[in-house]
C-alpha cells in the first residue's frame, strides 16, 4: 500500500488537532494506492462514560468508529469509484504496535 502525502497531511493534522486523545478514520483509495483519509469522531470516551464496564478505556488508549461513518465513506467512495480500504487512528505518548 501507498500512502499518498496529502492523505498523510490530512491524518498528522487530525492527529495533532485531537491529543491527547487518539485520532481515528478511513481510507480511501484504488487499489495499493490511498489517496484520501476522511476524520472521524473518536466516540470511545462516550462509550466509556455511559458503560465503563463494557468499555474500560477512554479516547486516549482506545478508539471507536460509528459504523454510520463507515457506510457513509464507503457509500460516498464507492459512487466516486473507489473503495473503503482501511481505518488509521493513532497512538497517544506510546509506540506503535499491532
Amino acid at each position: 500500500m501507498k500512502l499518498a502525502k496529502a492523505a498523510f497531511d490530512t491524518i498528522a493534522a487530525h492527529a495533532a488537532a485531537e491529543y491527547p486523545f487518539e485520532a481515528c478514520g478511513l481510507l480511501v483509495g484504488v487499489g495499493d494506492v490511498l489517496d484520501e483519509a476522511v476524520p472521524c469522531t473518536n466516540h470511545q470516551t462516550k462509550y466509556h462514560a455511559k458503560f465503563p464496564d463494557e468499555f474500560p478505556r477512554d479516547a486516549r488508549t482506545a478508539y471507536f468508529l460509528d459504523y454510520r461513518d463507515v457506510e457513509r465513506v464507503g457509500e460516498a467512495a464507492k459512487a466516486r469509484g473507489k473503495a473503503l480500504r482501511g481505518i488509521f487512528h493513532s497512538h497517544i505518548d506510546c509506540g506503535a504496535y499491532f
